[in-house]
């Protein structure tokens, strides 16, 4: 089964209207890739549920969607809330220092395995990879100088992080 490579870039923050607009808060790194956008994927149940475009406004912050089949308030509000995925072969991240892309990338330290890339999050003066390694989560600095390679093919980060960094997760 293949199954579609994508990219978490927003949420629906509301309905929009009464023809069922929602509006929907991007990434602002992908914002300028969405213009040519067909299909757009929200997170159900766990699943990612393609809904065609049938109308598109980008604004500074936010973008307005109009999605086939949707033709209320009301149908819209169940997406409420709901995460907004893309395909990532349709995305052009607009800097090399936004980094979300990486979410669902293998990370490596000298080789060794440490876990997957769970979310980026912004903090200040810094990106941080949220890692999830066994049953915990662990916060990794997306600083230039630990990241050694971007593998986008096998979807892996090798990282060559200081000493002893990895352990003040614990």
């Amino acid at each position: 089964m293949n199954t579609l490579d994508l990219i978490k870039v927003g949420f629906i923050i509301k309905t929009h209207g009464f023809e069922g607009h929602l509006k929907v808060a991007i990434d602002e790194a992908v914002s300028s890739s969405l213009a040519d956008i067909k299909f757009l994927f929200l997170d159900i149940e766990s699943m990612h549920i393609p809904f065609g475009i049938t109308q598109l406004k980008i604004h500074n912050d936010y973008i307005l969607v109009k999605l086939e089949d949707i033709n209320s308030k009301e149908e819209a509000q169940q997406f409420n809330g709901k995460l907004v995925y893309l395909e990532r072969s349709k995305v052009n991240i607009n800097s090399e220092a936004e980094l979300y892309f990486l979410t669902g990338y293998m990370v490596l330290n000298d080789k060794e395995q440490i876990g997957i890339v769970k979310d980026i999050q912004e903090f200040p003066h810094q990106l941080m990879a949220i890692v999830q390694q066994g049953d915990q989560e662990i916060m990794i600095p997306l600083h230039e100088g630990f990241i050694v390679n971007i593998d986008q093919e096998n979807k892996t980060l090798e990282l060559d992080l200081p000493q002893g960094l990895l352990d003040l997760n614990s």
